[in-house]
């Protein structure tokens, strides 16, 4: 990751604490790191410098003024500043923080628990690897307009990534998830930090959703003919849920692309459901009865509530990476993560462990009754042909589970 691109702002009180992020920093290659003391002196910083910062190392704990309060005040001077927080605080009130921080619209990279080391900032950055794109993204939005986005998907530029899901039982590939990524043919290939906020200046987030479906089916009609047993699934965008024709033209699709119905599983988040707008229960209803699988994505991060669950036929929940990261090391996480497994359980869904990284996650998880994982412990998303020879192959990850 090249971190000469970012400019980087270290807001820590304490000085031998601050000169230490700043010389992590350069050492990993940043050539702009701006300091500040307390959160007047930041909110200075903020007021003098004419430039964005990319990435905010802050401790949540400086005088004059908390943690909290201290981001609401900087919202009216940050561009698009990613932020990491740093602090003392328990790591179930850090998390919470960084939830709360979320909510009100800030990039989170991290929330890391005091003394930080390198290896913790170098984990958290690497969240920070679409932020050197966005000067692209600007662009598209300022000059390239609606008729070059519809020309890069019409083209093929932007492609479907997959990446698996495997079974904690055995191991074995069950499925795989759709993610966008944009081949530049001069930028290299960018993921969704790097064009989203073009196709979303231009409504173009509908005709996205479209187009990673039709690829997305094609590709699972192909490995299906090719003897691989999984499913794929694609995320629909708010906006394709509220199509009222959506569960009639999806249907005819698949029959069109030769497909059974519950080979795709269809993801939604927990924001769409809590709408409670008609037509999105009704489309969703109607999903159901068509024989589509009904995934809740990210689940555990808004709290959807568990009778919310139960009014709607989903076949799948989705834990998010917020409680599945370091389930094996604290127990409260780990008991939010079993009471979830028993409430799928008890309404006959199955589950998915999102973000699984480490052996630990990996061995917790299975003994919780989880049903599947997915994660960079199993495979990073991939392109179809990489997916296709890593399924080939996974006798790898069927070894995860011995």
């Amino acid at each position: 990751m090249d971190l000469s691109k970012l400019r980087f702002l270290v807001a820590e009180e304490q000085p031998y604490q601050r000169r230490c992020i700043v010389r992590m920093l350069y050492g990993m290659g940043a050539k702009s790191v701006t300091e500040a003391a307390d959160s007047a002196g930041t909110m200075e910083v903020f007021r003098s410098h004419a430039h964005r910062f990319d990435v905010i190392v802050c401790d949540l704990d400086m005088p004059g003024v908390g943690g909290l309060e201290f981001f609401s005040g900087i919202e009216r001077f940050k561009d698009s500043a990613a932020v990491i927080f740093t602090s003392g605080l328990d790591p179930i009130l850090l998390e919470s923080v960084g939830a709360r921080a979320r909510a009100q619209g800030l990039v989170v990279l991290g929330a890391i628990q005091k003394p930080l080391t390198a290896q913790k900032l170098v984990n958290a950055l690497e969240h920070a690897r679409g932020a050197a794109d966005t000067a692209p993204a600007s662009m598209l939005q300022s000059s390239a307009g609606m008729r070059q986005m519809v020309a890069v998907m019409k083209g093929g530029q932007l492609e479907p990534w997959y990446q698996p899901k495997v079974s904690l039982a055995s191991g074995r590939l069950t499925g795989a998830e759709t993610l966008a990524r944009w081949r530049h043919p001069s930028l290299g290939l960018l993921d969704p930090a790097g064009f989203m906020p073009a196709i979303e200046t231009y409504g173009l987030i509908g005709a996205l959703t479209w187009c990673l479906l039709e690829q997305s089916a094609r590709a699972c009609r192909a490995w299906r003919d090719a003897g691989l047993p999984a499913s794929v699934s694609v995320k629909l965008a708010p906006v394709v849920l509220r199509e009222s024709d959506l569960a009639d033209r999806l249907a005819r699709r698949v029959e069109f692309w030769g497909l059974a119905p519950q080979l795709l599983v269809l993801e939604v988040d927990e924001a769409a459901v809590m709408s409670q707008r008609a037509i999105v229960l009704e489309n969703l209803t109607e999903l159901r009865m068509c024989g589509f699988g009904l995934s809740l994505d990210d689940y555990g991060r808004g709290f959807c509530p568990g009778q919310q669950i139960s009014r709607i036929p989903f076949t799948e929940l989705k834990i998010d990476r917020s409680l599945v990261g370091g389930v094996d090391l604290q127990p409260q996480r780990e008991g939010m993560v079993a009471d979830l497994v028993d409430a799928a359980n008890r309404f006959g869904i199955s589950t998915v462990a999102e973000g699984v990284e480490t052996h630990g996650e990996w061995e917790l998880l299975a003994r919780l009754g989880c049903d599947s994982a997915q994660g960079h412990y199993v495979a990073p998303p991939m392109d179809l042909a990489s997916f296709r020879r890593w399924a080939a192959q996974s006798n790898g990850a069927a070894l995860r589970a011995a």
